[in-house]
């Protein structure tokens, strides 16, 4: 519902920075640019996401608070870089902005749309979103336009990583699969681990994947 942006003075000195809001609990840290986190709370209707522009220091902090259109609640944030995010809203509509967060634009949805939990990045204008019950939304025009696929999977996908343009890895919160780019072929790959809690995973190179484990 509500973007509140924080900007931090250039310090040499200070390297811990506090944003002093004990109310409100983060759930995902995304570096966009060398000087910049986006810090986002999903899931939790009591946090608002922030994205704060940390550079070395917390003196001099400017803050702004950004309204999305029509004081709408986002399910899912994401920013590609300073500039360009989306936002995924409770009602399945799928924002776009191009400015920091300033302004944002409604983009042309599917027919068949969900409440959109996360993005994924694929390559400079591919990006995926991930709904629940196995709906996934894909776009090849930067995220101008969206499209619905319908896969088996019916667990939550919590993170998907890209291999190649044919090979698609991705962890639900205790499985690990690969699927092609149709995404209705899924197998099961063996980990080794048992039990857990699986909250992401990406590529760190061209043959090893982390898978990242939350705490239960």
């Amino acid at each position: 519902r509500h973007l509140r942006k924080f900007s931090f003075a250039d310090t040499s000195t200070v390297t811990v920075i506090m944003l002093g809001n004990h109310s409100m609990m983060f759930t995902s840290i995304i570096p966009t640019t060398w000087d910049r986190l986006l810090l986002s709370a999903n899931g939790y209707n009591m946090a608002d996401a922030i994205m704060t522009y940390h550079k070395w220091g917390h003196r001099d902090i400017k803050v702004e608070q950004l309204e999305l259109p029509g004081n709408e609640e986002a399910s899912s944030l994401f920013f590609v870089n300073s500039v360009k995010g989306f936002a995924g809203l409770v009602n399945g509509k799928i924002l776009k902005t191009t400015d920091g967060g300033y302004s944002w634009n409604e983009t042309t949805p599917p027919a068949v749309t969900g409440v959109v939990q996360k993005f994924v990045q694929r390559s400079e204008s591919e990006f995926v979103a991930l709904c629940s019950a196995g709906l996934i939304l894909e776009t090849s025009d930067g995220g101008n336009s969206w499209q619905s696929i319908i896969s088996p999977m019916q667990k939550m996908i919590k993170g998907v990583a890209f291999k190649g343009r044919d090979t698609i890895f991705f962890c639900t919160s205790d499985s690990f699969f690969m699927t092609t780019p149709a995404w209705q072929q899924i197998t099961p790959v063996v980990t080794g681990f048992s039990g857990g809690n699986f909250t992401n995973l990406e590529f760190y190179d061209r043959n090893r994947i982390a898978l990242y484990e939350g705490l239960t």
